[in-house]
């Protein structure tokens, strides 16, 4: 699957949870919006997101939990390129 974008266990995830979001209509399939209005605009980290929550943009159905890892977490383990 295409989600892993750090190889961390999602028991780790749990750890530095900043917040969790739940998709309303709006974001329905569509994660890069909500991380938009979270941090910025960065494929990377919506692809880190989407490895915390288990969901990709095809899954994520209104009412799916979306996790935020805090910024110290996507300070340590985001690899960008």
């Amino acid at each position: 699957m295409l989600l892993g974008t750090t190889q961390l266990p999602y028991s780790f995830f749990r750890l530095m949870i900043d917040t969790m979001s739940i998709a309303d209509e709006g974001y329905a399939y569509r994660p890069d919006r909500l991380v938009k209005s979270y941090y910025e605009e960065n494929f990377f980290i919506e692809a880190m997101c989407n490895e915390a929550s288990n969901l990709s943009p095809i899954s994520m159905a209104p009412g799916e939990h979306y996790l935020l890892p805090t910024r110290l977490f996507l300070s340590h383990f985001l690899e960008a390129g």
